[in-house]
């Protein structure tokens, strides 16, 4: 969790107010440039760091956003500026990863009527995010259809003094060795946006055990490997067709 606690530290220490003639009022700082100010300070992997702060209620974010949903029977609609919570990141984390990052891949919501959506768009460069889904069959009990896209997306500043995580005061005691779940998600990620496709389970293991190396650690391959099966059989899911 060091890098985490790094970038907090990174993102409270910008500057968080601009003069206006002779007023000082509050600036804010867009998703892409909080990103490249992490990357030039040298953290690894500063988009996916962003996004699980996010997810995890570490930060908070703001945007123009549109949200439509279908569900038992009925039709929903909301729409911004407003602030993004953290249940919508961590709903954008897991299409990222069921979607294969930027990829091709596309549904087609019927009822909603919105057609050739990706399942997952962490388009950060650009400030936008968004994800499409739909569980269950059209004509099933309890079929539920799911938009959701944000841009002009903007970090809020984090609270005064905060330089541990939530997660981490929940856990107490010491930092995890280990950081599993930003391991698992850059090498899911990297599966969906290169032309990488592990053949075998061991190409799995490589990954994470390089993903480490370049942290500085390295785990016992009886702690990669049961991990690195659940993510391979995930993959072969998901590029057999969900089957």
């Amino acid at each position: 969790m060091e890098d985490s606690k790094r970038a907090l530290e990174i993102i409270a220490a910008l500057e968080w107010e601009q003069w206006l003639y002779d007023e000082r009022l509050p600036r804010s700082w867009s998703l892409s440039q909080i990103i490249n100010r992490l990357a030039f300070e040298g953290l690894p992997s500063p988009a996916i760091l962003l996004l699980e702060l996010l997810a995890n209620g570490d930060l908070s974010s703001w945007a123009e956003f549109q949200w439509r949903a279908y569900a038992d029977d009925g039709h929903f609609f909301e729409e911004g500026p407003g602030r993004i919570s953290a249940t919508r990141w961590a709903d954008l984390r897991t299409h990222l990863i069921a979607g294969r990052f930027t990829t091709s891949k596309r549904i087609n919501l019927e009822i909603l009527e919105l057609e050739d959506l990706q399942i997952g768009r962490y388009e950060w460069p650009k400030d936008q995010i968004g994800y499409a889904t739909c569980s269950g069959s059209l004509f099933e009990e309890g079929y539920r259809e799911e938009w959701f896209s944000a841009w002009d997306i903007c970090i809020e500043q984090p609270e005064q003094g905060q330089t541990v995580t939530p997660a981490d005061k929940a856990k107490g005691g010491r930092t995890p060795e280990y950081d599993w779940e930003r391991a698992i998600a850059a090498v899911a990620l990297l599966w969906g946006d290169t032309n990488w496709q592990p053949a075998l389970q061991a190409d799995v293991e490589s990954k994470l055990l390089d993903w480490f190396s370049n942290q500085g650690k390295e785990p016992a391959l009886s702690s990669v490997r049961p991990r690195a099966k659940k993510l391979f059989e995930e993959m072969q899911k998901l590029r057999d067709g969900g089957q």
